[in-house]
């Protein structure tokens, strides 16, 4: 008889990849997600965001009768595993843990001792802890690990396959189970303590972050000083194999690396400090770009143009995006703005013609590699990605 997973988050970008692939193998699965549109949508065999692969699975799967998606959080009862993969957005000053709870508090009536219970959300260093003592105040047994996601949208069903998985719980007899589960959809199951797992996830992203802020302080230092930062980038990277881990510069946002980062700074302000003042070179970026444009002319009652409005290339996700936050900016600044992005704005066929025609200065938002086949070239462009060049 198949083993039954409940994964509640589970119509979400890292939700619907996971619940994908324990549905392809020995698994049925209910995604439990209060996102009744998403529910609807992926029930009818269509997934509502980017994700390459993702939409023929679904079909099969649906046929097979291995996956369903669903509001109630009462199928959890039904269920052997129990996979958390809610988002946890924070704010600076605040810990991300509120909706972990909330979700808790949902299920802690149909909880059973024999449950496993598995966080994949980034969590603030201590939160399963305070979940295991939540747990045995309410008199239930039901088992906690963490098993934090390291998955890149667009390439999760790739990554959850090929990508090591970080593992940990609250006992031996947990751990030989979970690490069974995780063996059945990846190749490869690392295992450490509780406490070192939570960081694991917080340190991966903060070190991507960190990189991010250093290459964005050189391209800034590089346009006070006047010289062409791709070329010296170019230059300090080519054969170089010391130099080969910097990345270029560009947006360093989404619903991950900064809210990791943040709190990792949250954690121990005392040991941190490169960490937040990454924070602080990255978001600094969209208001250093119009700040430098408004030394060169006025950009008020100005149509300015944003291709690109999600946080990463190729994808249709908004969320924490620096071009979103670049559009405020702008329009703070008494700029008429415009924006088209071929992943947000599928329905809005004539928004890119009304944008390059009515402006004349045009920021990269995102580096979508449909802007290469625009015709830009009687534009003031500001594109800090220099990709378009």
């Amino acid at each position: 008889m198949r083993k039954k997973i409940a994964m509640i988050g589970g119509s979400g970008h890292i939700g619907v990849p996971l619940a994908l692939k324990f549905a392809s193998v020995n698994y049925n699965v209910v995604s439990i997600d209060k996102n009744v549109n998403a529910n609807t949508c992926l029930n009818n065999g269509q997934v509502p965001f980017e994700e390459p692969g993702a939409e023929k699975l679904l079909k099969k799967l649906l046929k097979k009768k291995r996956i369903i998606f669903t509001d109630d959080y009462s199928k959890v009862k039904n269920s052997d595993i129990i996979i958390i993969t809610v988002d946890t957005p924070m704010k600076i000053n605040n810990k991300p843990n509120k909706k972990v709870f909330r979700v808790f508090d949902q299920i802690k009536n149909y909880l059973k001792d024999n449950h496993s219970i598995i966080l994949r959300s980034t969590i603030f260093p201590g939160t399963i802890g305070k979940l295991k003592n939540k747990l045995k105040k309410d008199n239930i047994k039901s088992k906690l690990s963490y098993c934090p996601e390291r998955v890149a949208q667009g390439k999760s069903l790739y990554e959850i396959e090929n990508l090591p998985q970080i593992i940990s719980s609250e006992s031996k007899s947990e751990i030989k189970k979970i690490k069974k589960l995780f063996n059945s959809v990846c190749k490869i199951v690392v295992e450490l303590n509780i406490v070192e797992a939570e960081y694991s996830k917080l340190f991966c992203n903060a070190w991507r972050y960190i990189r991010f802020a250093a290459t964005n302080e050189f391209y800034k230092l590089s346009i006070e000083k006047n010289f062409d930062y791709s070329k010296v980038y170019n230059a300090i990277t080519f054969l170089y194999p010391r130099n080969k881990d910097l990345p270029k510069q560009g947006f360093a946002a989404g619903p991950c690396l900064p809210k990791d980062a943040l709190q990792l700074w949250q954690s121990s302000r005392k040991h941190t400090n490169l960490v937040y003042n990454s924070y602080l070179i990255n978001e600094s970026l969209p208001l250093f770009l119009v700040n430098n444009l408004k030394k060169e002319i006025n950009i008020k009652n100005k149509n300015i143009g944003v291709l690109g409005t999600t946080f990463k290339a190729s994808i249709d996700d908004e969320r924490e995006s620096l071009s979103k936050k670049l559009i405020q900016i702008l329009k703070k600044s008494g700029s008429r703005v415009f924006t088209y992005d071929p992943y947000v704005d599928l329905k809005k066929s004539d928004a890119l013609k009304k944008l390059l025609n009515k402006c004349k200065i045009v920021f990269i938002g995102t580096p979508h590699p449909e802007f290469k086949k625009l015709n830009l070239k009687n534009k003031k462009l500001i594109d800090c990605w220099n990709f378009i060049n």
